[in-house]
């Protein structure tokens, strides 16, 4: 009759055990989620938002320099009429100036697209980071097709709610 009360009680505990060892397998195996990182930095709407300033900036430099290419073909005109020298050398100043200007203008849109760049992945970075955390994932791979991560269970691919998360976070909204 002991027996009887003693079996099921270690079955009970046993069950227990089993149950706990399967819990803390389960939580020692890291959570892992990828992310295709083309498709987020595409999506972030820093990265349009910066985009559209860039572009403006590339806008205001060629009227400059449209404005100054006006002028160079007004001058070229009068100077096949005229042949003027006082024309002809207020024309190759202004030549000067439009090449110098144009180089300028290359250069700081090159180096404010470099900036801005850099600023969209600080962030995008930050924002990720931020989801792995409030997720609870142990890594978060970064698909970009360099042979790295060439794909995986759709389950495990996090790009729809980073881009979610992102995109409220920046604009202050919480994730």
């Amino acid at each position: 009759m002991m027996t009887h009360k003693i079996i099921p009680g270690l079955l009970m505990a046993l069950l227990l055990l089993v149950g706990l060892g399967l819990l803390t397998l389960y939580q020692s195996i890291p959570r892992t989620a990828y992310v295709r990182l083309h498709r987020v930095y595409e999506a972030f709407e820093l990265k349009k938002d910066l985009e559209a300033q860039l572009l403006a900036s590339d806008r205001e430099a060629q009227f400059t320099l449209d404005s100054l290419d006006v002028q160079l073909q007004a001058l070229a005109a009068a100077l096949q009429q005229s042949g003027d020298g006082p024309q002809r050398e207020r024309y190759q100043a202004l030549q000067q100036q439009y090449a110098f200007l144009h180089q300028q203008f290359k250069e700081d849109q090159n180096q404010l697209a470099r900036e801005m760049d850099e600023k969209i992945w600080t962030q995008l970075n930050q924002y990720v980071d931020d989801y792995a955390e409030e997720w609870g994932l142990d890594y978060l791979i970064g698909a970009d097709g360099s042979g790295t991560i060439m794909g995986g269970r759709e389950r495990l691919d996090a790009t729809e709610p980073i881009i979610e998360f992102i995109n409220r976070s920046y604009h202050g909204f919480e994730p």
